[in-house]
């Protein structure tokens, strides 16, 4: 981090990752409860003995929206990276972890 950056700078920093992680933390919710369901509907249609014929429409249509899900998930994490970037330009670095992405980063500013 650069003595030049002001702490409003850091702050709106951070506020953006955490609104970032926020986001892709309540997508991955998302997607366990959607998962969550499917498994649901596939226990209980065995226990209520109902066909697959008649459950699969159904389902599919699950699957679906768990597929939409993780197109959305693929923007975010498409976003992140962009906003890693712009971050970096700003002198706001970041560690790097995964796929090269900034996780968020409590940064104390220098006085």
């Amino acid at each position: 981090m650069t003595a030049t950056l002001s702490n409003s700078a850091i702050n709106t920093g951070q506020s953006v990752a955490d609104a970032l992680f926020s986001y892709q933390d309540a997508i991955d919710q998302t997607l366990a409860r959607g998962s969550d369901l499917l498994r649901r509907m596939s226990e209980g249609r065995g226990e209520v003995r109902i066909s697959a014929l008649e459950t699969q429409p159904v389902m599919s249509k699950i699957v679906e929206s768990l597929a939409d899900v993780n197109d959305a998930r693929i923007h975010i994490v498409a976003a992140q990276k962009g906003i890693c970037g712009m971050g970096s330009r700003l002198g706001l670095e970041g560690r790097q972890w995964g796929d090269g992405t900034c996780p968020p980063v409590r940064v104390t500013p220098t006085e």
